[in-house]
């Protein structure tokens, strides 16, 4: 009842002084009357609660957001997909690369290894000549040192 009064008070330009306005806004039983008549009013408790919270989200508002982020969800999943196919992609051409290289490596190595062996075999080549020249060598000097003793024994 106080509500209707006030709004008769200020509708029909009577004037209440601000110290009268404030204590009876203070009134806790003036207080429960609007509580009540604003419940009675769901378009004015809408339109309060909008004005203090901004713009109330509505179920088409929530399931707006839940489509956009399944999409966002299934953009990002696509993202990573395809990253990480060019990531595989480009991991198997190095493996491919790296194991080419290893073959390669691998043949290099075998054919250094058959040409060891092949210079391992001239050097035991030519350390049996070597041997055999020394042993001719010591022939053909003994023999020299006889004849040059027996030279100068004739002489």
């Amino acid at each position: 009842m106080p509500f209707y009064i006030l709004s008769a008070c200020f509708s029909f330009g009577a004037i209440m002084d601000e110290e009268a306005l404030l204590k009876l806004a203070k009134n806790k039983r003036f207080l429960k009357m609007i509580v009540v008549e604003l419940v009675k009013s769901p378009d004015l408790l809408h339109a309060i609660v909008e004005a203090s919270l901004g713009r109330v989200a509505t179920k088409e508002d929530v399931e707006a957001i839940r489509t956009e982020m399944r999409m966002m969800k299934e953009d990002i999943i696509r993202y990573i997909d395809a990253k990480y196919e060019a990531l595989d992609k480009k991991i198997t051409i190095l493996a491919d690369s790296l194991s080419k290289r290893i073959d390669s490596l691998d043949k290099r190595i075998d054919s250094l290894d058959k040409r060891i062996d092949s210079l391992d075999k001239r050097i035991d080549s030519l350390d049996k000549r070597i041997s055999f020249l020394q042993w001719v060598i010591t022939i053909w000097l003994t023999i020299l040192s006889i004849l040059i003793t027996i030279s100068m024994m004739i002489h």
